[in-house]
């Protein structure tokens, strides 16, 4: 959707026809002053360019556009542009700001009309991990606090994808939703495909908890490799020199990064690592639990510790050595991801890495709100840290 002026565009008019040339000249000024560059950044020769330009296109036209040319000079708004301009005649002011949006749609922006509300779409590919996972209400408590600190409603639908046949119509539903801004849940979001479907997206749009390599969409997510770095080098300094991987056999996008996290402690500590200890599972928690089981049937060598991708398949490791008499501390420390409700309930308690979830709907907010509110704010990847509560299930040998 781009932008428009109270909603509707003013119907033409029979005005005098601007040369190509000045147009030229006062497009690249009008982007010049929307994105904070003065005349002089493009130097001496640019400037003389437009002092001519202003004396052939000045004279005739009882100076009108020479206004809007000096506001330009003196570098001020565009607030102040459209004022000085309206002081001139219609045709002229008619003529500037037509170029004025030329210039933002030219730079890439859009803007939407005014947001009242956030709406929260949990996107379903499978509903293997969303179906089961408690992440995303944390998410929406924050994005209902921080709408609410900006006067905005909001509310939680679920956006089914699960269908490809139908996805365009479901993406398409949802653009319908007027006034609206949009945080995705693209937990469950892999494929480009997938990500495509919002390439003409028409509302405000930010991607939680997943990005696209294709698209430059805003998106908040978790600075997933750091925080895997920072848990596995943590089971290292405790003593722990054969650590194993236990993760989710669907590959969400978080799921690889932890994993690159994780390997890399070993190769800058040089620990050794078995690809026999590295052990994916259903991501489902009794499925999970029972393949883990199957597994530890055959009495394989064990290391000392294991990094888990999340809390649910951590929590499936623990009932599954317990079930076999391998004792968590004692025996095998476990860490894992997300730092769920679930750690604090498992026996033992689950050591975890924190997913500050509020906050991340609550940065989500900010950003859907600054995409209708800054006219030069630029699309974005922001990556939230995390940090590690440490509780009964690691120990050091």
């Amino acid at each position: 959707m781009g932008p428009q002026r109270g909603g509707r565009r003013l119907p033409p008019r029979n005005r005098p026809a601007m040369s190509p040339e000045r147009r030229s000249l006062l497009l690249e000024s009008l982007e010049d002053l929307l994105l904070g560059r003065s005349l002089a950044d493009r130097g001496e020769e640019r400037h003389a360019a437009h002092v001519r330009a202003g004396d052939a296109g000045g004279r005739g036209r009882g100076g009108n556009e020479q206004v809007g040319i000096g506001a330009l000079r003196e570098g001020l708004t565009y607030g102040a542009l459209r004022d000085g301009v309206l002081a001139a005649q219609a045709v002229v002011v008619e003529q500037v700001l037509d170029l004025g949006l030329d210039a933002v749609q030219r730079m890439g922006y859009h803007r939407a009309n005014q947001l009242e509300r956030v709406i929260f779409a949990v996107a379903r590919v499978t509903g293997r991990i969303v179906d089961v996972s408690p992440f995303h209400p944390g998410v929406y408590a924050g994005i209902e606090r921080g709408a609410k600190e900006l006067s905005l409603k909001a509310s939680m639908t679920t956006l089914d994808l699960t269908t490809p046949s139908t996805r365009k119509d479901a993406v398409a539903e949802l653009a319908q939703n007027a006034n609206a801004g949009v945080i995705l849940l693209a937990t469950e979001m892999i494929s480009d495909d997938e990500y495509a479907l919002f390439e003409d997206f028409d509302l405000p749009l930010v991607v939680l908890d997943g990005w696209s390599d294709k698209l430059a969409l805003d998106c908040v997510t978790i600075a997933n490799e750091p925080a895997a770095y920072r848990a596995t080098t943590l089971l290292a300094e405790k003593g722990h020199e054969r650590i194993g991987y236990v993760g989710s056999r669907m590959r969400i996008k978080n799921f690889p990064q932890r994993e690159r996290g994780f390997r890399h402690v070993l190769e800058d500590m040089c620990l050794p690592f078995d690809e026999k200890n590295r052990i994916l599972v259903d991501p489902s928690p009794e499925q999970g639990y029972l393949e883990l089981c199957t597994w530890l049937d055959d009495n394989p060598p064990l290391p000392t510790a294991f990094f888990c991708d999340n809390d649910l398949v951590a929590a499936a490791l623990i009932r599954a050595l317990n079930a076999h008499g391998i004792r968590v501390p004692d025996d095998v420390s476990v860490m894992g991801f997300d730092d769920e409700q679930l750690c604090q309930v498992i026996q033992p308690t689950l050591s975890s890495v924190h997913v500050p979830r509020h906050k991340m709907g609550e940065m989500a907010v900010r950003r859907l709100f600054e995409q209708t509110t800054d006219i030069r704010l630029a699309p974005c990847i922001t990556m939230l840290h995390t940090t590690i509560v440490q509780r009964q299930s690691i120990k050091r040998i």
